[in-house]
């Protein structure tokens, strides 16, 4: 049998970052660990960023695209792949009422190209339950 690798990022990994220079150490490792390990490995948490604007729903501010464009280059260099999901649409509500509601989708499962190959793959996205995020 084989290892498997988790990385479960920090909430603030992603929030203020401006290039990938400034990527802080964990995911700085996460987007060189391809280059280093011949395994199948997983990165799951909170990104606390959305990769493209589809991926946030109301509220009045459109989230940054240089915030977008770093995540999107971190994925595409680590060489993720974001499984199937199956379930609810969107990860994190702020939990205000009216136009000043936001859902996005800032939890997020992705695995690398051996995991896909060496079994199926599907994420169930639960409902909240005491979080604004769901499970």
């Amino acid at each position: 049998m084989r290892d498997y690798l988790i990385f479960v990022p920090i909430a603030q990994c992603l929030d203020t970052l401006s290039t990938l220079v400034d990527i802080r150490p964990p995911l700085q490792y996460m987007r060189d660990y391809p280059i280093l390990v011949d395994s199948p490995w997983f990165v799951v948490g909170d990104f606390n960023c959305v990769c493209r604007i589809t991926k946030r729903q109301g509220g009045g501010q459109v989230p940054r695209a240089r915030h977008m464009e770093t995540f999107n280059d971190f994925i595409f260099r680590a060489a993720l792949i974001e499984p199937p999901t199956f379930g609810k649409v969107w990860t994190w509500c702020n939990e205000r009422q009216g136009g000043a509601r936001i859902y996005e989708r800032i939890d997020r499962c992705f695995t690398n190209n051996i995991a896909i190959v060496q079994c199926p793959i599907l994420v169930t996205l639960l409902p909240r339950y005491r979080s604004n995020h769901t499970s």
